[in-house]
């Protein structure tokens, strides 16, 4: 596991009531992000647990997945709250995981802007990026730069590799 996969899922997570109440629920009318979002919230107020052992199966392989579906939004909502309030966390620790968290967030919008042809959008998003994984960082930003017809093609070309 890198810093900035997701841990957690509103599928296998069990939090006391009490603890919603004070970091806030789901956010209304956000297209995407907004369980990653409130896990984000709690994970910064309070000590989190987890273990790896496998405790629920996501389809991945299911048709409506939220994570499949590509709309061009500037940034999730986790990372444009925490933006404005880094300074306010003082373990340093934990600001390297939350910008590994949001870089990684940062890149995923980002492939999925140019895979919807919303590559001005996509450079956008990865003007903000601060990460270290520079390789991925500046591949998108020259794939923000080719026509999509041409990266549509290299895309069937990656998945007839891949698999």
């Amino acid at each position: 596991m890198q810093i900035g996969d997701q841990i957690v899922n509103s599928s296998n997570s069990c939090i006391p009531l009490n603890v919603l109440n004070e970091v806030g629920y789901f956010k209304i009318n956000e297209p995407l992000g907004t369980d990653l979002d409130m896990w984000g919230r709690v994970a910064l107020q309070y000590n989190v647990a987890f273990s790896l052992e496998v405790g629920s199966y996501y389809n991945q392989g299911a048709s409506d997945r939220a994570c499949d579906i590509y709309i061009s939004i500037d940034e999730l909502p986790f990372g444009r709250f925490i933006r404005p309030n880094l300074e306010k966390l003082n373990d340093y620790r934990k600001i390297d995981q939350v910008y590994g968290y949001i870089n990684k967030q940062l890149l995923e919008r980002a492939s999925a802007n140019i895979k919807m042809g919303e590559t001005k959008n996509a450079r956008k998003l990865l003007y903000k990026y601060n990460g270290s994984d520079l390789k991925r960082k500046n591949f998108w930003l020259l794939m923000s730069w080719v026509p999509p017809t041409v990266t549509k093609m290299l895309r069937k070309i990656y998945l007839k590799l891949k698999y």
